[in-house]
């Protein structure tokens, strides 16, 4: 089953530099001798004391080290062992489901995944190979590992590829509530009509000016186009051919008269004409931005990216625990 290229979490992922080094830190060593006993009997498969332990040695050191002071060591130590073996139960599960649905791993799909890890840690496939050695792991060890992530991704494509969907308002929302405490430093976004007073015509010729300028903002204020005014009327040609658009501007940073035009007006109100170097303007209050928040565009695809893993590993937990409900599980320890 083919993944949609809409969704980026469609395909397996390929490691970054660090959590390869992670990985690759957590693959199994020798568990030594051990005595085993049967701890879950999954269908016709067993999850053995021996694979319990060695999953629980390659936890224990973080968890312990990450454990508050003061906290009860047995009791992070049983809920680490919970966790290990209900985790060992659902790899049976997914295995057992892989083998039902023929899910197999072309020797090329490993090549493929191999060479994009490399690329994404910007290195070569030998630097990688020499990495993985350095780190005391043969390649062989890793293609096995990276053959069972495959086949993990081609069994969750079949089984809840489908049912996994983000909505722009998901993210819209996260963006909200990851943003929305950020510190005000408010942005006012700007139109204006500039109206020159010709050069010596006295008070009278500013009167005109002036009634023309009330003239404008009733007729804006009575529906008109705010950048339509400015391209007819604007005496600035490089303020009429922008349509008015003055940009963006903190108020702190403002001159006396536009911060006195622009403070009282509510977005989408136009002040009145007040001069300024020779000319009457008109200023429209556009928009408020925070310059201090990170803008949507540039966070929205970490954003989709993070809550589509998200509800891919709910969607995961949901599946196993649908397998559980209709396998044979027994707990024996």
């Amino acid at each position: 089953m083919s993944p949609p290229t809409s969704h980026p979490r469609h395909r397996p992922r390929p490691l970054a530099l660090l959590g390869l080094l992670c990985v690759v830190a957590l693959l199994p060593a020798s568990a030594g001798e051990l005595v085993d006993r049967i701890i879950v009997v999954v269908n016709d498969e067993l999850v053995l004391e021996s694979e319990v332990q060695e999953e629980i040695r390659l936890f224990i050191d973080l968890e312990l080290a990450s454990m508050p002071e003061g906290a009860d060591k047995q009791q992070v130590m049983d809920s680490i062992r919970t966790d290990v073996v209900e985790g060992l139960v659902g790899r049976r599960l997914m295995d057992q489901a892989m083998a039902r649905q023929g899910i197999t791993v072309e020797d090329a799909e490993i090549d493929a995944q191999i060479a994009e890890t490399a690329r994404v840690n910007n290195i070569t496939v030998d630097q990688l190979a020499k990495e993985l050695a350095r780190q005391g792991v043969p390649m062989d060890q890793f293609r096995r590992e990276m053959r069972e992530q495959i086949k993990q991704y081609k069994l969750f494509q079949a089984e809840i590829g489908t049912k996994i969907d983000v909505s722009e308002d998901q993210v819209r929302q996260r963006y909200n509530e990851r943003h929305a405490n950020q510190p005000e430093d408010p942005e006012y976004h700007l139109r204006v009509i500039v109206l020159h007073v010709p050069p010596g015509g006295g008070p009278e010729a500013l009167e005109e000016v002036r009634v023309q300028a009330q003239t404008i903002k009733a007729e804006i204020e009575g529906g008109a186009a705010f950048a339509d005014m400015a391209r007819e009327h604007s005496t600035d040609p490089g303020i009429a051919a922008k349509g008015g658009e003055f940009g963006a501007v903190r108020l702190r940073s403002m001159i006396p008269e536009f911060s006195a035009a622009v403070q009282g007006l509510g977005v989408g109100q136009v002040s009145q004409p007040f001069e300024f170097r020779d000319a009457l303007w008109l200023i429209q209050l556009h928009k408020i931005t925070n310059a201090a928040a990170t803008p949507y565009e540039e966070v929205r695809a970490q954003l989709f990216d993070e809550l589509y893993r998200e509800e891919e590993e709910r969607q995961i937990g949901l599946w196993i625990e649908r397998e559980k409900n209709s396998a044979h599980i027994e707990y024996l320890h």
